[in-house]
């Protein structure tokens, strides 16, 4: 596999103001198009083809070198975390288990190359966060303890339907329980108050909906970038003073 080039059309090499990287994301996100719109540099790695190319991780810390503010984040596959495991765990034995142990032995280095990039950028005086559902059973794994405390990361909870989430078959909002960390002080502030008003009803998470909530809306990619660039002049103003 190839490793890839920020989506500018720039070289990872190539000197810029901010950056951001999207690590082990699906294709196609919100987030990707909305960098693309603004002309911001944005890299996107994604999570099948990209994420563990050792020339990949190359490029990051490239990109992240060659800008002077970078927000680094993350949305790891949470499939091998999902609570449903455990049933599937039982009802399907043996074979089942060692394929599941298997995709979680992926899933932490996606993990731990994340905290080595999260370290370089730390060390420029970026910004990171990790995104996971809120019944993700890997929040209690000690690497993903790692990066939290490493990072000196806050918890922020979020739900689907502050976001814009609605379903595919209804048209009603969904609740997609969404936990984020950062060290972002404008990521955290955004997203705090993005909770579900509790005046209205939920479609159940189920069928082509299924796909759809593992992607952010327009709404979340909007304060993902937002926050990143208001903490990017707020370090250049620092600098300033």
């Amino acid at each position: 596999s190839k490793a890839v080039k920020p989506e500018t059309g720039k070289e990872a090499s190539e000197k810029g103001i901010f950056g951001f990287i999207e690590y082990c994301r699906e294709k196609d996100w919100e987030i990707s198009k909305l960098c693309a719109k603004m002309n911001i540099d944005h890299l996107g790695i994604d999570r099948e083809v990209d994420a563990l190319i050792a020339a990949t991780h190359e490029i990051c810390l490239k990109f992240i070198e060659c800008h002077d503010y970078v927000h680094i984040h993350s949305a790891n596959p949470c499939t091998p975390w999902s609570q449903i495991q455990r049933l599937n765990e039982v009802q399907y034995g043996k074979n089942f288990r060692e394929r599941l142990a298997k995709a979680r032995r992926t899933n932490l280095l996606f993990i731990a190359k994340f905290i080595l990039l999260t370290r370089k950028v730390r060390e420029k005086g970026g910004t990171s966060s990790f995104e996971w559902p809120r019944h993700a059973t890997g929040w209690s794994q000690p690497l993903v303890k790692q990066l939290i405390q490493e990072n000196g990361y806050t918890t922020t909870y979020v739900d689907g339907c502050a976001v814009g989430l609605k379903s595919n078959r209804t048209g009603l909002p969904v609740l997609k329980p969404w936990t984020f960390v950062t060290d972002n002080p404008s990521l955290r502030d955004a997203l705090i108050e993005k909770r579900c008003s509790k005046d209205h009803e939920h479609t159940p998470i189920e069928g082509s909906d299924t796909v759809k909530t593992g992607r952010y809306t327009a709404e979340l990619a909007k304060i993902l970038v937002k926050a990143f660039l208001k903490e990017g002049h707020t370090a250049f103003q620092k600098l300033l003073d």
